[in-house]
């Protein structure tokens, strides 16, 4: 495992030459800190069109073979990190501070703000548009009650747990909004809720993983793809589709069958055992009068 050691007090700060020196036990250590104080200044980059930020390697750390600085903020470190100028990393640790960060000053604590948000914001993004493309759709029937109280009270409870998620997720990013919408349905902050816990959600899936609507959203894509090209409405009835894919993934995907034709629309949904996954789409003939 390969670590960047940042943090917002300067190369100088002893609080980051014991953090580098302790993370060696974890990982091969790389430390790339602001060349000056830097504290208070968030997740701030500075004005990039008038940036002309100065890196240098240095030695000044016992024990670390290869530390830099940079005439930045921590986020400004990070970010040239995230472009590949340190070369790869795997994790990113912000420290040791001098003072306490809690409350709200995490918000412009440059320690917390050398967090790495590009690619945190990036997944996190990644599974809310997954989530109202394709979730939303694949289970909004249940959450109906088309498919009786047991289905639809087990499809509202992943919703609200799903939300949850995202909400708590989003919240560094977006805290004014996340928490107005948090207290719509919650008593206390999002701010001081637990973090998403990963072992209690995949209790609450019982051991089913991302598969199941991993599968059941490629399907609705590729039927939606059929309609888009066909220049029909995604609310056109599908007669019949056919999946093509392997025996795993279609033995998943009768799991999900019953989503997967609600959302696509789609009569018969048919199957076929292949080395590659394809969907064939045979589309309800518009009416002439239309």
């Amino acid at each position: 495992m390969r670590i960047l050691v940042t943090n917002d007090d300067g190369i100088d700060s002893v609080g980051l030459h014991v953090l580098a020196r302790a993370m060696k036990a974890v990982g091969d250590v790389v430390v790339v800190a602001p060349d000056d104080e830097y504290s208070g200044y968030g997740a701030a980059l500075g004005p990039l069109h008038m940036l002309e930020p100065e890196v240098h390697r240095t030695s000044i750390i016992d024990g670390i073979d290869e530390s830099w600085t940079v005439s930045g903020s921590p986020a400004l470190c990070v970010m040239f990190a995230r472009l590949g100028m340190f070369g790869s990393y795997d994790l990113v640790v912000a420290g040791i501070n001098p003072g306490a960060n809690v409350g709200r000053s995490v918000y412009h604590s440059g320690t917390v703000g050398a967090f790495d948000y590009a690619r945190a914001l990036e997944r996190t993004e990644s599974f809310f548009w997954g989530f109202t493309d394709d979730y939303l759709e694949l289970v909004k029937a249940r959450a109906y009650g088309e498919r009786g109280p047991a289905a639809a009270a087990s499809a509202r409870r992943a919703l609200r747990e799903a939300l949850a998620v995202l909400q708590q997720l989003f919240a560094p990013f977006l805290p004014f909004v996340a928490e107005e919408v948090w207290r719509w349905w919650h008593g206390s902050s999002v701010h001081v809720s637990p973090w998403p816990d990963p072992d209690r959600l995949r209790d609450l899936a019982a051991g089913a993983g991302p598969t199941p609507s991993a599968v059941a959203s490629a399907v609705l894509g590729e039927v939606r793809r059929a309609k888009s090209e066909a220049r029909r409405p995604l609310r056109t009835p599908v007669v019949r589709a056919v999946v093509t894919d392997t025996g795993d993934r279609l033995a998943v995907l009768g799991e999900v069958a019953d989503d997967v034709r609600a959302a696509g629309r789609i009569g018969e949904l048919a199957t076929a055992a292949g080395s590659a996954f394809g969907v064939e789409s045979e589309l309800e003939q518009p009416d002439p009068a239309d």
